[in-house]
C-alpha cells in the first residue's frame, strides 16, 4: 500500500489501483494523474536493477503502467545486456499500454547502440513488431517479425506468432 498527498488531499495505492483515504476509488482521470505524479516523485537512484525489476513486474501485473514502464525504463539504463533481455518485453508491453510505441522503439535502438548489438533476437524483435503495428508501420513490423521467426528457429512464441497474425489481418483487411 502506498500512501500519496496530492493538492493536499492524501490518496492511497493499492494492488486494484487508487483510492481515497476512505477506500474509494478515484476516477480514471484522476488515477492516472496520480499515477504520474507519484511516479515523478520517486528516488530510484537508490535501487538495484533487480529491486527495480521486481517492483516494475508487480506495477505492470496491477496495471499500473504509467509507474511499471518508469521502474522499467530506470532500470533498463542501469541493466547490463542479459538483463535488458529479461527487461525489455515487460517495458514494451507498459509502454504499448500507454500508447506509446515510439518509446518502445528508442529504447530498443539505445539498447542496440549500448550493447553494440549488430543482431537483435525474438525477445527484442517481436515487441519492435508489435510496436511498428501500432503505428501503422507494417512493412518494418513485418521484416521485425521475419527475423524473429528466423531467431526463433521454427519454434516462435506465442507473441510472435500473435503479431504475425496482426500484420496479416491488419495489412490485408
Amino acid at each position: 500500500m502506498i500512501e500519496f498527498r496530492m493538492n493536499g488531499q492524501r490518496y492511497i495505492r493499492t494492488d486494484n489501483g487508487w483510492t481515497d483515504i476512505f477506500y474509494q476509488p478515484v476516477t480514471m482521470e484522476l488515477g492516472e494523474q496520480l499515477e504520474k505524479q507519484y511516479a515523478d516523485s520517486l528516488d530510484l537512484s537508490t535501487c538495484s536493477v533487480a529491486e527495480l525489476a521486481t517492483r516494475a513486474d508487480g506495477f505492470r501485473t496491477a496495471g499500473a503502467y504509467y509507474l511499471a514502464a518508469r521502474y522499467y525504463r530506470t532500470a533498463v539504463l542501469r541493466a547490463d545486456a542479459a538483463q535488458c533481455r529479461v527487461l525489455f518485453p515487460g517495458m514494451a508491453y507498459c509502454f504499448r499500454k500507454l500508447h506509446q510505441p515510439g518509446d518502445v522503439l528508442r529504447v530498443l535502438n539505445y539498447i542496440r547502440k549500448r550493447f553494440n548489438m549488430q543482431t537483435l533476437s525474438p525477445v527484442y524483435l517481436t515487441p519492435a513488431a508489435e510496436a511498428y503495428c501500432d503505428l501503422g508501420q507494417y512493412d518494418m513490423a513485418e521484416k521485425c517479425a521475419r527475423l524473429a521467426a528466423a531467431g526463433s528457429y521454427g519454434s516462435p512464441s506465442p507473441e510472435l506468432t500473435e503479431v504475425q497474425e496482426r500484420i496479416k489481418r491488419e495489412r490485408h483487411p
